[in-house]
């Protein structure tokens, strides 16, 4: 009962290298590496930090994945694939869901919280303790991040080359996979200063982003296979939609305290804003700028209140 997760999911050489390692062990804490007397925080630990090479192959996957990743969404921009930009695709696809090209921007923020944890997996730090809880972190995270990066890449391929029912498909596998992550490092995984910088803010903003650009992929997908709606209107979904990811972002603060969660999503709403202000958009309506706008200033400021209890734990 002491364990976080089914005690099979132990396996023999796990148990056999914690029973074995001497408390004076330098790769793990020795309040860590007793397995009769730790709570379950301190077997969490156990578990993951003590199998140093699988957690080094980890790192350096991630970090080669993140490179061909950038190298990716370079080229979808620059050359670009398929011919067309994302902005030619987005508006082959009218809906009033689209953000201003701006929010896009928001990538760019992202990949620099992800830069800044792959040099984190590396830096070697002097305090032991430190360094396993790292190690633990990125061993509890897994092969996730690389399966997240073909995702992303294979997204990029398949909406360049306007297969848009399969993209859809590949989005709602990255959010799922997202959902997992941020569940890990919220609710499961301790809590450090280590880990709210490096593991859920980049996580946080990814989920909060992938979740407004899966409703946008599934709205081009409706736009494409010409849905109807049942009778209702477009401007109606619409602020539905808004509506929803408001709620699902209030909640996301209020249960898991995930404020990057919530800006990403804010940061979307605004974008919305933008797009219906501006003259060069062909789709526009008062009643969702509104909404849009109220939903992001309202998330702005409740982000700010729990970000104060976020800080400080």
């Amino acid at each position: 009962h002491l364990f976080p997760f089914r005690t099979e999911s132990l396996s023999l050489p796990a148990l056999m290298v914690l029973r074995s390692m001497p408390r004076e062990s330098k790769s793990v804490p020795t309040q860590y590496t007793d397995p009769c007397c730790v709570c379950s925080k301190d077997l969490f630990f156990a578990h993951f930090a003590n199998f140093g090479y699988v957690c080094a192959m980890k790192k350096i996957f991630n970090t080669l994945f993140v490179i061909l990743t950038l190298c990716v969404n370079f080229i979808a921009v620059s050359l670009p694939l398929n011919g067309k930009t994302p902005r030619q695709l987005s508006d082959q696809y009218p809906n009033y869901f689209t953000p201003a090209p701006i929010t896009f921007s928001i990538w760019s923020v992202i990949y620099l919280v992800i830069a800044a944890l792959i040099v984190w997996q590396f830096i070697p730090f002097k305090n032991q303790d430190r360094a396993a809880r790292r190690d633990a972190a990125i061993s509890a995270l897994g092969w996730q991040f690389v399966y997240l990066s073909l995702l992303n890449m294979g997204w990029l391929v398949l909406w360049h080359y306007e297969q848009v029912v399969p993209s859809v498909a590949v989005m709602l596998t990255m959010l799922t996979l997202l959902i997992r992550v941020n569940i890990l490092f919220f609710k499961k995984h301790p809590i450090s200063a280590d880990t709210r910088l490096f593991l859920q803010l980049p996580f946080g903003l990814y989920l909060g982003w992938i979740s407004v650009a899966t409703v946008a992929n599934i709205t081009a997908m409706l736009v494409y296979l010409q849905w109807s709606g049942w009778g209702i209107s477009p401007v109606a979904w619409t602020v539905i939609v808004i509506v929803i990811a408001i709620v699902l972002a209030i909640m996301a603060l209020l249960r898991w305290r995930n404020v990057p969660y919530a800006l990403a999503v804010a940061w979307a709403l605004y974008g919305i804003v933008i797009n219906h202000k501006s003259e060069a958009t062909l789709l526009q309506s008062d009643i969702i700028l509104w909404t849009a706008g109220i939903g992001a200033a309202g998330l702005l400021v409740f982000s700010l209140f729990r970000g104060r209890k976020y800080q400080n734990g």
